[in-house]
């Protein structure tokens, strides 16, 4: 990763405290711990039961939101410090169950005049798929 790519990360994350996905000094936030270079972003997920839905399974929109952000972190850590999601479209393919381990990973497919596309997914330890997301990005 480039100096500035690597600048960029840590900007997003020193002035991020509050981000209910990755900021660490939101109380309610999900604190997500993302390691991202060039194009690709990953965390490791193991949720409570104060992001449910449904008994038991993780709650959609907090599914999205961490296929989002994975996504967000993926095309920051190509250098870009603005990354603005306008499209995002999820395909839940099993239950997400509360206090488990999951892992989430995310990379870029393309970026172009102001614009990046990415994909996510979110998996079990053994390979399987809980949930999947492509986005549309501005970026700058």
């Amino acid at each position: 990763m480039c100096a500035s790519a690597e600048s960029y990360i840590e900007d997003l994350r020193r002035n991020s405290s509050m981000c209910f996905a990755c900021g660490e000094d939101n109380p309610i936030g999900l604190k997500l711990k993302f390691q991202a270079s060039n194009g690709i972003a990953q965390a490791q997920v193991n949720l409570s039961e104060n992001y449910q839905g449904y008994n038991g399974i993780i709650h959609g929109g907090i599914i999205s939101t961490i296929l989002d952000e994975s996504m967000v972190y993926a095309i920051s850590s190509k250098g870009y410090k603005r990354v603005l999601t306008t499209e995002l479209t999820i395909k839940f393919h099993r239950p997400m169950r509360m206090r488990k381990p999951y892992e989430v990973i995310a990379e870029v497919i393309s970026i172009e005049n102001g614009w990046g596309e990415a994909t996510s997914k979110i998996t079990t330890p053994s390979g399987l798929l809980i949930a999947e997301a492509k986005g549309k990005f501005k970026v700058s």
